[in-house]
């Protein structure tokens, strides 16, 4: 009698077992194409009292793999910023390369375009034409256009680039507000983890899904890492630029990030140190900041300042009549091209947003100053002056670190267009080597239709046999007990 129930009561175990394994393989079956969810699977084993089955469920998770898509993923996402913002720059400065993959093609691609090469060469190219024949108007007109286009294009190209800076400080506040979000969400899931997994009976599979989910995330973000402890928690930290480690979240909870845009700088509560990210988006926004536009920027500051104190240095001169008599009317005893530096060395510093024609390029006295029957206090004529001026293209300021006025807007495209190439090709790396660990992690973690059917079928034969026993027992109880009462 009592070999009977306990005979019944172990196959009401089986029962359950094979349910609950019929009922796990139709949720993975339903996760098919849930990138983020783990194949979860039921683990039987005979209990040592009763006899019967001992069920468990199980997540399928390699701990190590996870951690390298996380870090694989922040790598990717910030050389996906670094060359976003590398393009960016590259078509600011008004040059378009497509075959980045082509060295040849990208030093020839220097040559064209529509940016300050294209307006400096035509700036000096004015000159040249106008030193045949100072005394032409027209062609005065068009030194006059050319160096009204060059400003211009000068002060595009800088605006362009504010505008990428100012919309990648935007982007990094963005980030760090979702950041904070996502932290506080771990640190959520934290919790409901422990209280769940507290008894070593249970794993809270669904709630661990949604974290790595988002520890992946944050480590796209700003390279966070995730160490877990022995209840099961994680706690995050970043590395700044300098290598130091500061906390995120931690059994105190999560710790805000605030970021100022204009120092570019990131800060947590409690003080210290002012720090940058290394890894993630937002470490590749910080970098591209100093290393990409703020270079960029700098060396067109350095290039509208070389032009105008070059061009001034020839261009103030006294000038005087030539033919005896009184002054000209409106005549000029000095003048300048550029409104800065005046004198030559003297002033405010020029930059690419603040350079600009002298105020007075338009009167008169200044038209006057073309003209072939003019000549400086040291007998140059308008030719020379003209040619002079069209010879400043080979010109070797200190400022340009060995470049001439003319190869320098080359030099600098060429080097960002190299650049801009070995990210992509560093990207498409990148992209390869996480491809690889996530095919992985998915023949290892993800669900696989025939396997699951196959299962299915395994479980729906496994319970029906178990029903049957089930059955046979109850009915042979049931006699027993019939008999007895007889």
């Amino acid at each position: 009698m009592s070999g009977l129930f306990s005979s019944l009561s172990s196959t009401a175990g089986a029962l359950r077992a094979h349910g609950l394994a019929v009922e796990l393989t139709g949720k993975n079956i339903a996760n098919v194409n849930n990138a983020a969810y783990a194949r979860q699977r039921v683990t039987t084993g005979a209990n040592v009292y009763t006899g019967g089955a001992s069920v468990s469920i199980e997540q399928v998770r390699n701990r190590l793999l996870d951690a390298q898509i996380a870090a694989q993923g922040g790598t990717r996402a910030g050389l996906e910023v670094r060359a976003d913002i590398a393009s960016q720059t590259l078509t600011a400065l008004g040059e378009s390369i497509d075959r980045l993959d082509d060295p040849q093609f990208i030093d020839d691609a220097a040559e064209g375009g529509n940016g300050i090469r294209s307006a400096l060469d035509g700036f000096f190219n004015a000159f040249e034409e106008w030193s045949s024949n100072p005394g032409d108007a027209a062609r005065r007109t068009q030194v006059m256009a050319s160096a009204e286009t060059l400003v211009d294009t000068f002060h595009r190209v800088d605006q362009q680039l504010g505008e990428i800076e100012k919309n990648a400080r935007q982007s990094a506040a963005s980030e760090v507000e979702s950041l904070n979000g996502q932290l506080a969400e771990v640190h959520e899931l934290n919790l409901r983890i422990a209280r769940v997994e507290s008894g070593g009976r249970e794993t809270a599979a669904d709630l661990r899904d949604r974290r790595q989910q988002l520890l992946e995330n944050l480590a796209q973000s700003a390279g966070i890492h995730a160490n877990e402890q022995a209840n099961g928690t994680v706690t995050l930290s970043l590395t700044t630029s300098v290598g130091e480690d500061r906390i995120l979240l931690d059994a105190a909870g999560p710790r805000t990030l605030s970021y100022d845009a204009e120092s570019d700088r990131y800060q947590l509560p409690g003080g210290g140190e002012a720090f940058q990210p290394e890894q993630g988006r937002l470490g590749a926004l910080s970098r591209s900041l100093k290393e990409v536009t703020g270079q960029a920027r700098s060396d067109l500051d350095a290039l509208a300042a070389s032009v105008a104190e070059q061009v001034n240095t020839l261009y103030h001169r006294p000038y005087a009549a030539a033919t005896a008599g009184p002054p000209a009317t409106g005549e000029v005893s000095e003048a300048n091209f550029f409104g800065q530096p005046t004198p030559p060395g003297v002033g405010t510093a020029v930059t690419a947003a603040s350079i600009a024609l002298f105020e007075h390029s338009d009167s008169p006295a200044f038209e006057a100053l073309s003209a072939s029957s003019l000549r400086s206090a040291t007998g140059e004529s308008g030719n020379d002056l003209a040619r002079a001026l069209a010879d400043l293209r080979d010109a070797r300021p200190s400022t340009l670190g060995g470049n001439s006025l003319g190869d320098f807007p080359r030099s600098l495209v060429s080097k960002l267009a190299v650049q801009t190439s070995q990210l992509q090709d560093s990207l498409n790396a990148q992209g390869d080597i996480e491809e690889l660990l996530l095919s992985r992690r998915a023949g290892e973690s993800g669900v696989s239709m025939d396997e699951e059917v196959a299962n299915l079928v395994q479980y729906q034969q496994a319970f029906q046999a178990s029903s049957r026993v089930f059955n046979t027992l109850s009915e042979m109880l049931d006699t027993v007990i019939n008999q007895l009462r007889s």
